[in-house]
């Protein structure tokens, strides 16, 4: 099949220039060649076969000026930029809070496979929410703060529950941990508090997210009860780790703006 002798390109057009894309080849025709009065209003008549009409197409245009464009790089633009621009505001709403993840190094989670490191790992930041949080059901000020406390001492109080009914001995608190504790009790009222109490959450909550995460895409052992009995308490946190991350970080937006 003959190749189009007019490829993409450049071409006036009623006083602007248009980008030409030329998509297919010659169709081969029974009809003569056809006389065409213009080319795209060039006013340039000339004989030749007949051509597929999708195989012209021109682009957006501005008047007096060429303006490449491409669907194929307009599409993967666009693409990208849905992408970044989320990823953008999160990063930067992030830097206002002083919530920057890059500042809050976590623990490596990424080694997580069975049902004991995963119970365990959760065991210690649940112990630390609920003793937070039975501090600021009392001393939050901000509405939200304290409603989040109230909900959060709930959950905390279940999950230590369970994972002692599952045979598993509370973790001694950590420096880290215990740092955090005495922050909070010694924050001053009011906005200090909350900020104080939230921002704990809000890194609490990440690192069981991303633990809970981690363990789920491990490779599970089907007839290991235990190790099931793990998996299906991961599953039901997940979503409340996913949850309280989100909503912390709504709050310390809140009481930072």
């Amino acid at each position: 099949m003959p190749c189009c002798r007019r490829r993409t390109g450049w071409r006036r057009c009623r006083r602007q220039w248009v980008w030409t894309i030329c998509r297919s080849p010659l169709v081969q025709t029974d009809r003569p060649a056809v006389q065409s009065s213009s080319d795209c209003g060039t006013g340039r008549s000339a004989s030749r076969p007949a051509r597929d009409p999708r195989a012209c197409v021109p682009s957006v245009t501005m008047r007096g000026t060429p303006m490449l464009t491409d669907r194929r790089t307009i599409l993967t633009g666009a693409a990208a930029a849905l992408v970044a621009v989320p990823a953008m505001a999160m990063a930067q709403r992030q830097r206002r809070m002083g919530m920057d993840p890059a500042a809050m190094p976590m623990p490596d989670v990424s080694g997580t496979r069975t049902h004991t490191q995963f119970e365990m790992g959760v065991f210690g930041p649940a112990m630390l929410s609920l003793a937070t949080s039975q501090i600021a059901v009392d001393r939050a000020r901000k509405a939200d703060a304290r409603e989040f406390a109230g909900f959060e001492l709930t959950e905390a109080v279940a999950v230590t529950t369970v994972l002692k009914q599952l045979g598993n001995t509370p973790p001694p608190m950590d420096a880290k941990a215990q740092a955090t504790l005495d922050k909070i009790r010694s924050a001053a009222p009011g906005a200090a508090f909350d900020r104080a109490y939230i921002d704990a959450q809000y890194e609490n909550h990440v690192f069981l997210r991303d633990l809970a995460t981690a363990y789920l895409a491990s490779p599970a052992d089907a007839s290991d009860m235990m190790e099931m009995h793990g998996r299906h308490l991961a599953t039901l946190t997940l979503a409340t780790f996913k949850e309280h991350t989100m909503i912390t970080q709504r709050i310390a937006y809140e009481l930072r703006a």
